[in-house]
């Protein structure tokens, strides 16, 4: 007799734990409905690292991108170290993974790792390689944003390489924006396959694809004196023209200024620009040190080309002079 109550409450049990289960599955496929029924998007995030001032500054670029298709995402990561006489391609891969609810955040991949604090912050930026790099960030110290399409930080970090670390400054640049939806069809399918092996040059070796039909090239520079006052100048479209600009505790914004392109001297390198802020009373000028990083192939993530110049140069402030370095990058968006 116990064997058979026994049977039938495991009967109920089930048979009431089935709308539940169902339920859940129904859910869930809900869930990813309408993930990929989100509109197409595109998001950037990279740190530039600045460190100096020497005459050839330490400097370092993490980037990151990720394609939100629909169906599914598409996400790139890269890093390049700069050396006395080019770049050194640290690591490059491209992936698709599933839909996710925060798909602007960064995740690990391979050799790529994250560690990342109990308030959602990055800790560090690691790669497990031969040899190992390491970025660990500290909490920004000034900051910018435009709505939740753009956001601008700066962060003391240290820049480990071979054990050796560096000190030194991070710009912290995070954009985001919404893309036609047959053109983000059309670029993941023309992407090819997600391998993420690097070409010879350190290129991504994916073919091209098509291009953004909003996209622009544009100019992202960050410059500063090594100790309080820095520099960023960007027209990357989620931004607008824009200048900001941090002298210890004083922070500017000016909207609608552009770099300037001066004539080249001696080729590429030889590449110079002016900043002309009459209203916040700053002028500078600005030449290429050294040879540029240049990415021609695309990944069908990132748009191409993009170049990476080694700047030095000048900012005057309210009639004070003085020396600066950085990097100054430029692509499209």
């Amino acid at each position: 007799m116990r064997r058979l109550l026994l049977l039938i409450l495991l009967i109920a049990v089930h048979a009431c734990d089935r709308p539940a289960r169902d339920a859940g599955a129904a859910s869930a496929a809900a869930g990813v409905d309408s993930l990929a029924a989100r509109p197409p998007a595109a998001y950037e995030r990279r740190m530039l690292f600045l460190a100096g001032p020497e005459t050839r500054p330490v400097v370092a670029l993490f980037d990151f991108a990720t394609l939100h298709g629909g169906a599914g995402l598409r996400r790139a990561a890269r890093a390049w170290v700069g050396r006395r006489d080019g770049w050194d391609s640290i690591f490059v891969a491209t992936w698709d993974s599933e839909p996710v609810r925060v798909p602007w955040l960064l995740v690990p991949h391979r050799a790529f790792r994250l560690l990342v604090g109990d308030d959602g912050e990055i800790e560090a930026l690691v790669y497990r390689g031969d040899p190992e790099l390491r970025l660990v960030p500290a909490p920004h110290f000034a900051s910018w944003s435009r709505g939740r399409g753009a956001q601008l930080l700066l962060r003391s970090a240290q820049l480990v390489q071979n054990g050796t670390s560096t000190p030194g400054v991070v710009l912290d640049v995070q954009l985001g924006r919404e893309l036609p939806r047959a053109w983000a069809a059309d670029r993941v399918a023309a992407s090819g396959p997600a391998d993420g092996t690097p070409s010879a040059d350190g290129a991504l070796a994916p073919p091209t694809a098509p291009p953004d039909p909003d996209s622009a090239t544009y100019d992202e520079v960050y410059v500063t004196d090594g100790e309080e006052l820095h520099v960023v100048v960007t027209s990357a479209p989620a931004t607008g023209d824009l200048l900001w600009i941090v002298a210890g505790p004083e922070e500017r914004i000016v909207e609608g200024l552009r770099l300037e392109a001066g004539a080249a001297r001696g080729g590429r390198t030889g590449a110079t620009w002016r900043i002309a802020a009459p209203d916040a009373a700053l002028q500078g000028e600005l030449r290429a040190v050294g040879s540029p990083l240049e990415v021609a192939a695309g990944d069908g993530v990132t748009p191409a080309p993009i170049a990476l110049f080694v700047v030095r140069g000048w900012v005057e402030l309210r009639g004070v002079r003085r020396p600066v370095y950085g990097l100054l990058r430029r692509g499209q968006g």
